[in-house]
């Protein structure tokens, strides 16, 4: 297809005449290209070299070979969303630096026995026109960026390796029972991540959305830095037994008014795992509906953190809290309330806000729960002044700061 050469159509929708493909299929023009409304057998090599090649059909099929060249780009419309109508890759799709994929529409699958490789680009997204596209992709994947949006619905089933990630949109969905590793960012404004297998990133994953945003698949592992912020929760998905990983190195933050949040967690099997650092950075009460065991650290800011299932430090773990004012007063303390039970080790580390003299015998509950067990191993920070310190009180359900006189 050279030059402004613009479509190859059929006009007999019902029984559509059709190409197959044996040799070598070249989109070689700068401007777009349509093969609209027939079926197309790949039996060759399909070979976009220019522009963007367009596969307007009711069917797709066939083992043969596809090339995107770097700054073409080939898209996927299927025009129904029926299963009798499916789009079909079943062959080897090579993607190079610059170049993109697009799914735009109806059931397409990847299946197995193909492979999806290169430095190129992913695009899932309902075209204008379209219906939205449900993809179904059972092959591995090795590409510079995936993006999810326009209501888009796609599941990984197999292995995928990408620099990067960004799902918009409230209703798109990246699910499946595959494993995914990012190696640089993932950018979650809104929509889901479902499915069993696990996410993996080794960058960054900023979580800020105007909508809700919803994980459902069974690990979430963070190496780098995840950044939550703005006031709409990750909300984790009911009766999925879920775990999120913050890996030694790694730093999860709660920014703003952020939360992770679910409904009715003392049922659910919900692990927040923190082995790096785990930090409040907003004096709004912040809030993670799981169990949370800490081997890293936790620093909270003068604020209450909810844990709304048990609160777990092992030795190696340590907690930083703060204290800037006088007990109930707004920000006047760390806090963490749980409402399953509290299993106490490893360091405490007290924080004096500069400038603040608490008054003697005053009291302020760092820790709540259910039940206590365990006590800290070290403490810090307990001097005040040369004539008063913190004192560490534990009682059935929790820890107390009170103010006594210095020796």
């Amino acid at each position: 297809l050279n030059e402004s050469f613009s479509s190859i159509t059929s006009s007999s929708s019902g029984d559509p005449i059709g190409i197959v493909n044996h040799g070598t299929f070249i989109k070689n023009s700068d401007s777009s290209s349509r093969i609209q409304h027939m079926p197309f057998q790949n039996l060759g090599l399909i070979d976009v070299k220019l522009g963007k090649l367009e596969m307007n059909t009711s069917e797709l099929s066939g083992t043969g070979s596809i090339t995107v060249r770097t700054g073409a780009s080939m898209g996927l419309q299927a025009l129904s969303n029926s299963l009798a109508q499916t789009m079909t890759i079943e062959g080897h799709v090579t993607l190079e630096e610059g170049s993109l994929m697009s799914f735009e529409g109806g059931v397409i699958h990847v299946t197995s026995e193909a492979q999806i490789s290169g430095e190129g680009d992913l695009s899932f997204l309902t075209a204008p026109f379209s219906s939205r596209p449900e993809v179904t992709i059972d092959a591995d994947i090795d590409a510079g960026s995936i993006s999810v949006s326009e209501q888009a619905k796609v599941s990984f089933n197999s292995s995928v390796n990408t620099s990067s990630i960004a799902i918009a949109d409230v209703n798109s969905e990246l699910k499946g029972n595959g494993s995914i590793e990012v190696t640089e960012d993932v950018d979650w404004t809104g929509g889901s991540i479902l499915g069993e297998g696990f996410l993996s990133i080794q960058g960054s994953l900023a979580m800020n959305a105007s909508n809700t945003i919803t994980f459902g698949k069974n690990t979430l592992e963070v190496l780098g830095e995840a950044i939550g912020s703005g006031s709409t929760p990750l909300s984790v998905q009911w009766n999925v037994p879920i775990e999120i990983l913050v890996r030694s190195g790694g730093t999860w933050r709660h920014q703003d008014s952020f939360k992770v949040t679910g409904f009715s967690p003392e049922t659910q099997d919900w692990l927040f795992a923190n082995e790096g650092s785990f930090i409040t950075e907003s004096l709004t009460d912040t809030e993670v509906s799981m169990d949370f065991v800490n081997t890293g650290s936790v620093e909270l800011t003068a604020a209450t953190l909810s844990i709304e299932k048990s609160f777990t430090q092992e030795t190696g773990g340590s907690i930083s809290m703060q204290i800037a004012g006088a007990p109930q007063s707004a920000n006047s303390q760390s806090n963490i309330e749980a409402t399953g039970d509290l299993q106490l080790a490893g360091a405490l580390s007290i924080q004096l806000a500069e400038g603040f003299t608490p008054d003697l015998d005053s009291t302020y509950t760092i820790l709540s729960g259910q039940s206590r067990t365990g006590e800290f191993d070290t403490t810090t920070g307990l001097a005040i002044s040369e004539d008063r310190q913190f004192a560490v009180e534990y009682t059935a359900t929790g820890v107390n700061l009170k103010i006594v006189a210095a020796p």
